[in-house]
């Protein structure tokens, strides 16, 4: 995110649906950005059900394996 405020209301949405978020900064040639994540999950199955989740949040989710 490039709005500290539009991050801080995704980290609210998510924390407060149960989900483990997780948030830092990055910075890139145009600022500053906010990154929020979620997980870890034990199971790809389990990432996808958080993603449907996020999802229906209206928050954007792509599954991503480490």
């Amino acid at each position: 995110f490039a709005k500290e405020q539009n991050a801080d209301r995704a980290y609210a949405k998510l924390e407060a649906a149960g989900l483990p978020v997780h948030s830092n900064t990055v910075q890139t040639p145009t600022g500053t950005l906010s990154l929020i994540r979620v997980g870890p999950f034990k199971t790809l199955q389990d990432a996808r059900q958080a993603a449907q989740k996020i999802e229906a949040l209206g928050l954007p989710a792509v599954v991503m394996k480490r």
